[in-house]
């Protein structure tokens, strides 16, 4: 088995990343100025750099298995690259708001907690911010399948009505990015103010 490439640097893959969404309005069958938007925030508003690990690639429920002894394990390591590790905690939180169970739902910041305690990486490192960042980068795959879909569906060399309903699907994840980016805005903006005031 080979071994993985790494990356040169954590700028230079998180280049990369922002640029694949930018390709992915660049290439749509119609202007999407949403993803526009949504690659200039996510590179104006990059998280901390953190030391590369291990990323499972597709971290689910379904793809935790657990014995009867309690010993859980995770397979299907298909997608499996040398990364920043919080992608792992954004595909999860994406994939799993679609698919519960959500074990960040309940209690996003004893989640956080845990993720840190396991991890040892800080709060500037793992906080909500950072969640939601890596939440919206790490949906790229998701969202290009469905950009597809849609392309087909315009071009008439796909039909059906699963690509009607993805066709829904996209502007609600647009709707959901939105709404996520306002809610961290608005969180930001409190803290400042709360900051100049004291």
């Amino acid at each position: 088995m080979s071994a993985l490439p790494c990356p040169s640097s954590w700028d230079a893959y998180i280049d990369d990343k922002v640029a694949a969404w930018q390709r992915l309005a660049d290439e749509h069958v119609e202007a999407v100025p949403i993803i526009q938007y949504l690659t200039s925030w996510m590179d104006a508003n990059r998280p901390k750099p953190l030391p590369f690990r291990l990323v499972h690639g597709d971290l689910q429920a379904a793809n935790v298995i657990v014995t009867l002894q309690g010993e859980w394990h995770l397979i299907d390591w298909e997608f499996a690259h040398i990364g920043d590790p919080r992608e792992d905690m954004g595909y999860y939180n994406a994939y799993s708001g679609a698919v519960p169970p959500n074990l960040a739902a309940d209690d996003l910041e004893a989640f956080l907690a845990r993720f840190r305690a396991t991890s040892g990486f800080d709060a500037d490192a793992v906080n909500a911010t950072t969640f939601a960042w890596f939440t919206i980068i790490s949906t790229l795959s998701a969202v290009a399948g469905l950009h597809a879909g849609v392309a087909g569906f315009a071009a008439g060399t796909k039909r059906g009505t699963s690509v009607a309903y993805n066709s829904i699907i996209v502007t609600i994840g647009y709707r959901n990015f939105l709404d996520a980016i306002a809610a961290l805005e608005g969180a930001a903006a409190s803290s400042t103010t709360a900051g100049a005031a004291s």
